[in-house]
Parts: structure tokens; C-alpha cells; sequence
């Protein structure tokens, strides 16, 4: 049943209390006026819960939760809402003031799109389509590319319903996942305009050369999977659940993808993620390109030999200031 809402933003905390009161008040300076902004707090032990608490506003509604993880929380936060569209919101992002407004109103006048993203600012740069909105068959691209971060994401509830919301198996990468099983009903679209700003903290998937890794396979999987799909949507995590990620294919993309982080990570003096990225790489699939990746990484544990790796990636600049697609 309907309730006239438009739009519930979601957005997660766990340990960020730090920030909340930015992200709250980027999200209540909203040009949209039908809105309500659910906040989880998944089981954070420093001071987020209290700070929720103390939230005096109606369009705010808090969930205080024992922890159990980003993807739980956010089926949890999703299962409250009341708006027809769902706009995600990254813990301690900032959202400018016309970005609800901007995105609902796409979704309204292109009923064949499910998802919209917008363009958004990292640090010394601005990522995303500038002029003509970038569109398209949603699940096609997918499985090239995610043209989208997640936090910047307006979806529609009932298609979110339909594919079964996020699924807990995919604890990195289980945006792309959900993308992949909507995109079977819709477009997709990234509207030119500068709506979003991401904020990359020390905890966050790209400081922690683990948490990436585990996103690039668990990414790789949610496309291996999606092509195994039937007609009828099932996959290889409805068939198997968690053993099918055994079927998981090595691929050359993949390893280049984790040679090029482990050369960023390496040229930014981030010398153990860099050495673990790029052996990784090497792992999955052997090239002239891996085996050169890691060759630079065994170069950089000496003390004789690091000055000169250090140098040469700054001279090749592999971290290019674009967006690092999962």
C-alpha cells in the first residue's frame, strides 16, 4: 500500500559517531521535502548510538541494532522504509542539498531506469559523465563495469523487493551483486551533475588491501555467477549457496586489475598492501604484466632497491585519477 513518500534515504553506522552529525544535517538540508532518512546503527561501541538518540527531527527514524554486519543492516534499514524510491547514503559522505530531489525526479520521468547514480567528488577530482546523462540496459553493462560507488545510488523499493534485496553472502562487492539481479527488469543511469561526495576513510574497503581483494573476487563471482544464471534469475549462489563460490574462474581482467592496485599501493609508500596486491595478481592469472607487478613488489622489500621502484611509479603514475571500478 502507498504511503505518498517519495523517498527513504538508508545509511549505515558502525563507529562513526564522529560523523554522523554532518551526514544528518547534509541529509535534512534536502530540497526534497517528502523524504524520511532511516539511520542503522549496527552495533557501534563508541558514542553513535547515543548520538542517534538524541535526534529531535520526524523525518529521522533510527534503528539501534546488535551488530551484524553492512549487508544485514542494510536489508534491515530498507525493510523500514516507507518511500517508493531508495536513496543510499555512505556513512559520513555529504550529499548536496538537490541531490534527492534531482535523482527522484529522473526516476519519474524515466520509468525504465531502476537506478540512477549521479556524478561525485573524491578527493582532487570529480568522477562521472559530464553533458549527457550515461544510460542503458543495466545488466549488460554489469557485467563489464560498475558504474556506480553505491553511496550515490537511488533505487526503486519495489525492484529491490522483487530480487530479494542484498545477499549476506556477499560481504564486499554485494552492491554489484544486486545490480546484476535488477538488471534483468531495468536500465540503468548516471545523471551528469555533481550530486555526491565520497569520503574514503582509514576503515574503508580501498585503505585495507584485504578488504579489496576479497571485493574483486567476491566481485568477479557476482558476474561469473550472473552469466551462469538461468532464464529464470537462479544463479549459482541459489543453487549452491556459499560452496558455489568454489566455481569462481581466474581471469586475466581481474589480475590486472589487482596488479594495478598493488602499483598504487605500492607508489603511495603502502608497501605490504602493495606487495600482497600484486602477488595476488600474479596468482591469478601469469602474464607479462602480472610477472612484472610482482617482480617490483620483490624489489621493494630491499632497502637498496626501493628508491628506484619508488621512483619509477611516480614516473609511470599507475593510480590514475579516475574512478577504480569494482
Amino acid at each position: 500500500m502507498s504511503t505518498g513518500l517519495k523517498v527513504s534515504v538508508v545509511s549505515v553506522f558502525y563507529n562513526r559517531g564522529g560523523l554522523l552529525d554532518e551526514t544528518v544535517a547534509c541529509l535534512l538540508a534536502q530540497t526534497a521535502t517528502d523524504i524520511e532518512i532511516i539511520i542503522v546503527d549496527d552495533g557501534s561501541t563508541d558514542d553513535t548510538a547515543a548520538k542517534l538518540r538524541a535526534i529531535d527531527d520526524p523525518r529521522v527514524r533510527v534503528l539501534i541494532k546488535a551488530n551484524t554486519g553492512f549487508v544485514n543492516a542494510m536489508n534491515q534499514g530498507v525493510s523500514m522504509a516507507r518511500g517508493e524510491y531508495v536513496a543510499v547514503h555512505g556513512s559520513g559522505d555529504y550529499s548536496f542539498p538537490q541531490r534527492i530531489e534531482r535523482q527522484a525526479a529522473f526516476l519519474d520521468a524515466h520509468p525504465e531506469v531502476g537506478v540512477v547514480g549521479c556524478r561525485w567528488r573524491a578527493p582532487n577530482r570529480d568522477i562521472g559523465p559530464v553533458g549527457a546523462a550515461e544510460r542503458g540496459p543495466m545488466r549488460a553493462v554489469m557485467l563489464r563495469r560498475n558504474p556506480f560507488t553505491h553511496g550515490e545510488v537511488m533505487y526503486r523499493r519495489a525492484l529491490f523487493e522483487r530480487v530479494g534485496g542484498y545477499r549476506p553472502a556477499f560481504r564486499f562487492a554485494q552492491d554489484r551483486d544486486l545490480w546484476l539481479r535488477m538488471g534483468r527488469f531495468c536500465d540503468y543511469a548516471v545523471i551528469p551533475e555533481l550530486l555526491y561526495e565520497r569520503r574514503f576513510l582509514d576503515d574503508g574497503v580501498s585503505r585495507d588491501w584485504q578488504k579489496l581483494l576479497l571485493q574483486k573476487k567476491l566481485s568477479q563471482f557476482a558476474v561469473q555467477s550472473a552469466v551462469a544464471a538461468g532464464s529464470d534469475g537462479v544463479d549459482w549462489l541459489d543453487r549452491y549457496g556459499p560452496a558455489a563460490f568454489l566455481f569462481t574462474r581466474r581471469t586475466e581482467h581481474v589480475a590486472r586489475k589487482l596488479t594495478l592496485e598493488g602499483l598504487r599501493w605500492l607508489r603511495d609508500d603502502r608497501l605490504e598492501g602493495g606487495q600482497a596486491l600484486l602477488e595476488a595478481g600474479l596468482r591469478e592469472y601469469r602474464s607479462v604484466y602480472t610477472a612484472m607487478g610482482a617482480l617490483l613488489g620483490r624489489a621493494s622489500v630491499s632497502p637498496r632497491l626501493l628508491p628506484l621502484v619508488r621512483l619509477l611509479l611516480k614516473r609511470l603514475s599507475p593510480a590514475s585519477d579516475r574512478d577504480r571500478e569494482t
